[in-house]
């Protein structure tokens, strides 16, 4: 099962302030327009990234192999096959991450980080309470890419729906699977799930 060709297409910029860490402080169709609107608002010299939001319509629910492998479920979930990667050597890796609307963050297992070259010893350290219990590790940069699948669990590595450029994301030794949570991705987006047909849909506000 692909995806419903019930897709919109859509790009923008948008400007981080470094008031509220990685908060979009402005959006627009162009970077003099979201440069005005942060201005506007105190933001002299924000972060300015470019975004691609494609509306993911009726994506089927998957089981990845690296869930079966770990004995994680034997259920197709909400997955999504993300690439990230390193922003300052564009180094990748692609994981499959489970959409969590329990997740505050985007939470990945340490040893993807590694596997991009990213020094997470370098991160912002965080212990506290998840969605998963008590857990400890860090806040790094990276970038994420979600990508379109061809068929179920073949990723199409060529296309790319939904670009989140060098946002802090949380990276912690013992987390099982990877969580797309709120921060950093669902907060921006209407999720709909519809687990009678197995499938869900994300739409940009």
């Amino acid at each position: 099962m692909g995806l419903s060709k019930q897709t919109k297409h859509r790009e923008k910029w948008v400007a981080y302030g470094s008031k509220c860490g990685d908060t979009i402080v402005a959006c627009g169709e162009s970077v003099s327009e979201v440069e005005k609107r942060a201005k506007e608002q105190g933001y002299i010299l924000p972060e300015i990234a470019h975004l691609i939001m494609t509306d993911i319509i009726d994506y089927p629910f998957t089981l990845p192999e690296e869930y079966k492998a770990i004995g994680y479920s034997h259920q197709k979930q909400p997955c999504l096959p993300v690439q990230l990667t390193n922003p300052i050597t564009n180094k990748t890796t692609v994981v499959w991450g489970l959409v969590d609307t329990g997740a505050s963050a985007c939470h990945f297992p340490e040893k993807y980080a590694k596997a991009i070259g990213i020094d997470v010893k370098r991160g912002r350290p965080y212990g506290g309470p998840t969605s998963g219990g008590p857990c400890k590790g860090r806040f790094c940069h990276c970038h994420i890419g979600i990508l379109a699948i061809k068929n179920e669990n073949e990723i199409d590595f060529t296309r790319e729906l939904i670009t989140l450029p060098n946002r802090e994301h949380f990276f912690s030794e013992k987390a099982p699977i990877s969580l797309l949570g709120i921060e950093g991705f669902l907060e921006d987006y209407i999720l709909t799930v519809d687990y009678p047909k197995q499938v869900f849909s994300i739409v940009s506000k």
